[in-house]
């Protein structure tokens, strides 16, 4: 074999020297860092996601159950910025019987209070409703008395005309408006902003709130 290609032989089994070395290392080591930092973010921020996204579908479900109750109302028996009391009839599944049962019900929805959440109340139509109720939306943020001044329920009312009646207003279309914490059940540990969910409908077939 040429002396020269002996030569080149030898130089392209060197290797690398310390100082390639040196900065193949800060490299990898800068490239590593880089990688981690995105794993770490990624980590921390979709535990907030997962409860952000929870806390929109509770509520949602909340309100589009009660907003569904609402549509049914056959009379509102009275509204504040917080709360609604409505009659409705109810179907009630009975084993019994062949055919199917209508459960008349006085029902409250009352927002706010503390700790902030929407509850539900029943009872026969012509009785007074229980003390407690169930949870329809939990970690609500406005109504009741600690923000009055962001209502829940809002109602557009024109003058009832029908004969006999008293002067007074019935309410036509109802909005309803729910802010809850993006936290969800986290608390300081997730999201710090507000969502805020609304819906509204006509109301339908409503007499005079007694």
């Amino acid at each position: 074999m040429p002396a020269s290609a002996i030569k080149r032989s030898l130089a392209d089994e060197r290797g690398l020297t310390l100082v390639e070395l040196l900065v193949t290392i800060l490299l990898l080591g800068m490239v590593l860092t880089a990688v981690l930092a995105v794993l770490d973010t990624s980590a921390r921020v979709a535990p907030r996601d997962a409860e952000r996204a929870n806390a929109i579908g509770e509520a949602q479900a909340g309100l589009d159950r009660m907003v569904r109750e609402l549509r049914q109302a056959y009379r509102i028996v009275g509204w504040t910025p917080s709360s609604v009391q409505f009659r409705v009839n109810v179907l009630r599944d009975s084993a019994g019987t062949a055919t199917p049962e209508y459960a008349n019900l006085t029902v409250e929805y009352a927002c706010g209070g503390d700790p902030g959440r929407c509850l539900r109340r029943e009872a026969p139509a012509g009785q007074p409703l229980p003390a407690t109720g169930t949870v329809a939306i939990d970690r609500v943020l406005n109504g009741g008395s600690q923000s009055p001044a962001r209502s829940v329920f809002d109602f557009d009312q024109t003058p009832d005309r029908s004969e006999g009646a008293a002067t007074g207003a019935l309410p036509t279309y109802v909005t309803v408006r729910i802010e809850v914490p993006a936290s969800g059940e986290r608390g300081a540990g997730g999201h710090q902003h507000t969502v805020v969910l609304d819906d509204g409908f006509h109301v339908r077939n409503v007499g005079r709130p007694n």
